[in-house]
């Protein structure tokens, strides 16, 4: 692979990881503070009725966001895996690690949103499409989302195609990846679904897309 596209393909994927990142941050501002998961139905029904079309301009954000997360993953992962491809496979888990992420968050969203676009629903419905929603984007994707930044940074520190330096975002996200899963066996408190510490992970994870994003832009051909 020439310098010239690897200079490009770098540029590419660090402008669309910004673009997802931009996104992603007006995603988490229009949606609300979503309650914990042993709120009350009377709560969880308030926090629906307050933020619906909130959670819905969300959703529609996170699809424009999509096509350019996976172009930063893609150009991420034809990076990392260096000149002469001696990382290719850790890159390969990290690119696969975060396709799944995004279509598993995906999928976890789907009857929530469905719940609130419908407008009205039984209360253990609602209560489960969030359950769903939280298991999603915390407790069930921590592990890809862990994949994603730690297969990742050891492919960049073996082959030193970028700078190392967002390593230390992605230790903070690996960290609280492992909490998220424990919140599988936490019905209440702060780990209850992974939903405390994904309220670290996924903002982490967005900074640390950032920071990749930069060490591409800023790379010399």
């Amino acid at each position: 692979m020439s310098g010239t596209t690897t200079h490009h393909i770098a540029q590419q994927a660090g402008w669309a990881g910004l673009c997802v990142f931009i996104l992603g941050v007006a995603a988490l501002a229009v949606s609300g503070t979503p309650p914990a998961p042993e709120t009350t139905v009377q709560e969880l029904t308030s926090y629906a009725h307050d933020n619906r079309y909130g959670v819905l301009l969300a959703a529609a954000l996170f699809q424009v966001a999509l096509p350019f997360a996976f172009v930063f993953l893609a150009g991420l992962r034809r990076i990392a895996a260096g000149d002469d491809g001696s990382a290719e496979a850790l890159a390969a888990g990290g690119f696969a690690s975060g396709v799944a992420l995004q279509i598993v968050a995906l999928v976890g969203q789907l009857a929530f949103v469905a719940t609130l676009w419908r407008g009205f629903t039984t209360p253990e419905q609602l209560t489960l499409a969030y359950d769903i929603n939280m298991l999603g984007l915390y407790a069930l994707t921590s592990g890809l989302s862990f994949g994603s930044v730690v297969l990742t940074s050891l492919a960049i520190a073996q082959t030193r195609a970028l700078p190392i330096w967002p390593i230390a975002l992605a230790a903070v996200v690996a960290a609280a990846n492992i909490a998220e899963v424990l919140g599988l066996f936490q019905r209440t408190g702060f780990l209850a679904l992974g939903a405390g510490p994904g309220l670290i992970a996924v903002p982490a994870w967005m900074l640390w897309m950032a920071a990749v994003s930069l060490t591409m832009l800023m790379r010399k051909a």
